[in-house]
């Protein structure tokens, strides 16, 4: 039995995106934590159980 697929199209609308907000282990913002991955450095940590 052959399924069929219904092809559907969209519009597409261009938008912006004017802000960030993360939160990166060992950095303090995007760049400092995109620095992080290219040297190598394991950031990650422990969880303090108040925090869980």
């Amino acid at each position: 039995m052959t399924k069929r697929y219904e092809v559907r199209r969209f519009e597409v609308e261009p938008i912006a995106i004017i802000g960030i907000g993360c939160r990166f282990p060992g950095a303090k913002d995007p760049e400092s934590f995109w620095q992080l991955l290219r040297s190598g450095v394991d950031a990650i940590n422990e969880v303090p159980s108040e925090d869980v």
